[in-house]
């Protein structure tokens, strides 16, 4: 009997061990990994390859865990034909219901929780055994591999998703981690976090199109300007060519009301961007440049919309969120 609760406790173990470490690889912060890993660490050297190998990982874990749960079922059944029927009926329908909750609690909740507050320190003790398995399991784990390749290669970039995961996950602990320490104030973090969400994202998702661009026709008088400038809050307006598909350039309102001057003497030209540049280095480029806005056009250099250099910094770095946290007084 106590060679089966033997079994049963290193089942349990087992199933906290690699329930606990797989929680551990997403929670890591991969940075000081590889801090450690460039001090000589083999340790945190492996653990850092495999962080960008996820593969290697999941399939160790996967592995791990199903020889824990084999061995804690095993562990039920052969202690449940250790009693005889007649002392407890159905016996072998309740043994599994009643020690359930203890799998759970002690192999899964309590491991996931641990290593989730704690994954840098804990992962690095847990990491020796972690390697070693690896290696005992790398022949199923190539298997694995091999089939993880083809339902990639029929679904999608799994893989990659998950190391996108990780990284994500990985990101937001160093900011979370830097606000503790003093390093990093909340609007910081939260104009990293903006930056990096908006990092794929292109100058022509974001550009107004020419239809629907508040725009001057050319012509217009000065009144009309000043008007339509003041209604939009505005200190530069685009001006539309008169055939309404592209535009002519922009006009500075303070230039106009201090030069008095002909429109067309003061229109200045648009820079064009092309629709796929990305929208921080649309921003670096119109800041460079001194240009308010800018239009956006596409391959063939056809124009499909206007952007303005202060919505899209808005939208990158909120402002209005900047002033708010700035110390009054």
């Amino acid at each position: 009997m106590w060679s089966v609760i033997v079994l049963f406790l290193v089942g349990v173990v087992l199933s906290a061990f690699f329930s606990g470490a797989e929680t551990g690889f997403y929670r890591v912060t991969r940075l000081r990994l590889m801090l450690d890993s460039r001090q000589g660490d083999s340790v945190s050297r492996s653990l850092l390859w495999m962080t960008n190998n996820p593969t290697a990982f999941v399939a160790t874990t996967l592995i791990g865990n199903n020889i824990a749960n084999y061995l804690t079922s095993l562990a039920i059944v052969l202690g449940v034909g250790l009693i005889s029927e007649p002392v407890i009926p159905s016996l072998d329908v309740l043994a599994p219901i009643l020690l359930s909750p203890i799998v759970f609690v002690y192999g899964e909740l309590i491991p996931k929780t641990v290593f989730h507050d704690a994954p840098n320190r804990l992962l690095r003790i847990v990491g020796p055994f972690f390697l070693f398995c690896a290696a005992l399991f790398a022949p199923i784990a190539f298997i694995l591999w091999l089939f993880a390749r083809v339902l990639q290669s029929l679904a999608g970039e799994t893989p990659l998703r998950v190391q996108l995961d990780m990284a994500r996950n990985s990101l937001q602990s160093l900011f979370q981690e830097s606000e503790l320490q003093g390093v990093l104030l909340p609007v910081q973090t939260g104009l990293a976090e903006r930056l990096f969400a908006h990092e794929h994202m292109t100058i022509g998702q974001v550009a107004v199109p020419v239809s629907r661009v508040h725009a001057l026709s050319e012509g217009a008088s000065m009144d009309e300007i000043i008007r339509r400038a003041r209604k939009l809050h505005r200190s530069s307006m685009p001006v539309l060519r008169k055939n309404r598909e592209s535009f002519s350039g922009y006009l500075s309102v303070l230039s106009l009301k201090v030069h008095q001057d002909d429109m067309t003497q003061l229109m200045r030209p648009l820079v064009s961007i092309p629709e796929d540049m990305p929208i921080l280095e649309a921003v670096i480029y119109l800041q460079t440049q001194h240009e308010p806005m800018a239009q956006v056009v596409d391959q063939s250099g056809v124009t499909k919309g206007l952007v303005y250099l202060n919505e899209v910094a808005g939208r990158l770095f909120n402002f209005r969120a900047i002033r708010n946290a700035e110390p009054t007084g």
